[in-house]
């Protein structure tokens, strides 16, 4: 706690990506994988995956299904 009674902020370090071999360890990681392809293994509502773009080398992507429509959301990163 500070002088006036006040807890002071947690200490956080900045989170750290995870690498590759981290992320294949994951049910919903699929790698490079293009958009169409992302799309045919999703099922129903909720279904989900992350894959490495194919048109953004080095970023990824969050397919889900929603409302019975593919959806791609870029994930972007900047480092640094």
């Amino acid at each position: 706690m500070d002088t006036e009674g006040w807890p002071s902020p947690p200490r956080r370090r900045a989170p750290v990506a995870p690498t590759e071999e981290q992320l294949r360890r994951e049910a919903w990681y699929h790698g490079r994988m293009s958009r169409r392809d992302a799309e045919k293994l999703l099922v129903r509502d909720g279904d989900f995956l992350v894959r490495e773009s194919t048109t953004n080398p080095g970023q990824y992507v969050l397919t889900g299904m929603h409302c019975g429509l593919p959806k791609h959301l870029l994930w972007i990163f900047v480092w640094d």
